[in-house]
Parts: C-alpha cells; structure tokens; sequence
C-alpha cells in the first residue's frame, strides 16, 4: 500500500514537472515568434524605404534630388563661416572697376596786356605850331581824329610834366568826334568821366594815374566839328 502511494505521488509529481517544463517551452517559443504589432510595424517601414528609393529614383531622372532625411544637404555652420570670409575678402585687380582719368583742361595761353603808351623823359621842348603837330606831340597818347585837320597845337614841359593843348577841325558831328576819343583812351587805360559843358558843346574827361586829358567837341558853323583839347601828361621815371 505505501509503496502504491509512493508510486502515485511521483507520477504526479513527474506531470507537474511535464507541465512546467511545456509550459516554459511555450512561453520561449512565443518569444521568438514575432507579434502581430510589431510585424506590422515593419511591414510599413519597408514601404517608407520602398518611397524614398522611388523618389531618389524620380531625382536622379531630371528632378531634384529629395533632401537626406539626416541633413546631409543641410548647410553647417562651418559653411556659414565660409560664406562670410569670401563676403568679406577683398576684390582682386581684376574685379575693380576701372575708372577714367580725370579729364585734363586743356592750357590756355595767358593774354598779354595791351601796350599802354607812356610819356617818358626827356620832354620834348616848349613849342608851338600852326596848321600841323608840334614837334613832340605825344600823339600816341593824344591822338588826332580820324578826318581831322589841325588848326593849332603846341608843347610846353616843366619837371616830368608836359602840358599839350589841340585845335582842330573835322566834317565829322560831335557825337562821332566824342565816340573816336573815349575808345582811343579806354583802350590806353583811361577812366572816361563827362564834365560839365557850354551849351552846344559834348565834353568828356580822361584819367591814368597822374595823366589827365578834357576833349571838347561843339558843332562848327556850316557842320562839323571844332575839337579842342588840353591835358597834363607825367613822365614816368
């Protein structure tokens, strides 16, 4: 009898260690098999990568190439840094811009003064003449009217100072007289000045320094002109 129940026990025993032993041997079995979520999972991994090869595959046809998911085209910031040392490098010989000369005035030559003529030592000696100039009349000075005929005319020096003094005659009126003196001494650096006058007379005044000279015109009887003139002329020394 005990030896029946020995018996009993280690069968039981031995079925509790069958049922352990297949218990663990499916719990490593289910180990190793893959679950449902996680086959799915990688199902849809494979048909991501199945996408990016095509749309690499569409790139390298003529498209442009997708971006790598990892930032391979991304720019770093050593590139950055790259950029802006070539921004800021200086530009060679070649990539400055040429600049035109500057544009030179031409020289232009420097205008000679207009000779004046001056009355210069030794004065002529005192005279006077009728019907022509007088020996030593200063007429590069005081000239004689186009046209005129001289009446009277005469010299008369003290110092460095000559008084002349010019009767004359002209067909010419007043006016064209007047006109003749003021350019003849504007053009030997007189200041022209109009003094009073008599009537029926045009007068004008010139100055230079210390020469000073008064025309007076009137209108002659039967037309023309009766001219006088008178002046101080100083030597220059």
């Amino acid at each position: 009898m005990a030896i029946m129940r020995t018996t009993t026990a280690a069968a039981a025993l031995a079925a509790v260690v069958a049922g352990l032993l297949a218990g663990c041997a499916s719990g490593a079995a289910d180990e190793a098999r893959p679950s449902a979520s996680s086959t799915a999972a990688a199902d849809r991994a494979d048909a991501a990568d199945g996408g990016a090869e095509a749309a690499g595959g569409a790139g390298g046809s003529g498209g442009p190439a997708a971006p790598d998911a990892r930032g391979s085209d991304r720019a770093g910031p050593g590139d950055d840094a790259g950029q802006g040392a070539a921004a800021d490098a200086p530009a060679t010989a070649s990539e400055v811009p040429a600049q035109s000369a500057p544009f030179a005035l031409p020289t232009l030559p420097t205008p000679e003064a207009p000779t004046q003529a001056r009355l210069e030592l030794p004065l002529p000696a005192t005279a006077a003449a009728a019907g022509e100039l007088v020996a030593g009349f200063p007429t590069d000075i005081v000239p004689l009217s186009t046209g005129a005929v001289v009446v009277t005319s005469s010299v008369s020096g003290q110092g460095d100072r000559l008084q002349v003094a010019l009767d004359a005659s002209s067909a010419e009126p007043p006016a064209d007289v007047v006109a003749f003196y003021r350019a003849a001494f504007a053009a030997a650096g007189f200041v022209a000045e109009s003094p009073p006058t008599a009537e029926g007379a045009v007068a004008a005044s010139f100055t230079r320094g210390g020469d000073g000279v008064v025309v007076s015109v009137r209108t002659a009887q039967g037309g023309g002109s009766q001219i006088s003139v008178a002046g101080v002329l100083r030597a220059i020394t």
